[in-house]
């Protein structure tokens, strides 16, 4: 049998050209829905009010460390949260408690606290 009259015909083709594009497709929509899922910019009140696994964007200020290590706690109009900011993210700068910092990350919560797991930071002024 011609195999490649066959592919004309009823669009499948054996092998792995027809398994190569499925993979490219199912990148593309993988693909797709990430770059969807782009952190916005929230209140400190409605960060502690998301999902688990939440990503997000929240500004304030570090008002003071806490008894944990790289834990901080940050604060804006609306109220305050926990943020854990590891040291690979923090580098060697100041977090000074003067400054409005831009903290992106993902909201770990359990029954006793929500967290901010910081993956970016920068100052905003």
């Amino acid at each position: 049998m011609d195999t490649s009259r066959f592919a004309m015909k009823t669009g499948r083709t054996n092998g792995i050209g027809g398994w190569t594009l499925g993979v490219a497709v199912l990148l593309a929509l993988v693909l797709s829905a990430c770059a969807s899922m782009q952190a916005s910019l929230v209140s400190v009140a409605e960060a502690q009010a998301v999902e688990d696994g939440s990503e997000l964007i929240v500004e304030g200020k570090i008002i003071q460390t806490l008894g944990e290590e790289d834990y901080y706690l940050v604060r804006d109009i609306t109220g305050e949260i926990t943020a854990r900011i590891d040291e690979s993210v923090r580098g060697n700068v100041e977090l000074s408690s003067e400054a409005v910092w831009r903290l992106q990350g993902i909201v770990r919560r359990s029954p006793e606290r929500s967290v901010l797991e910081v993956r970016k930071l920068s100052v905003v002024r």
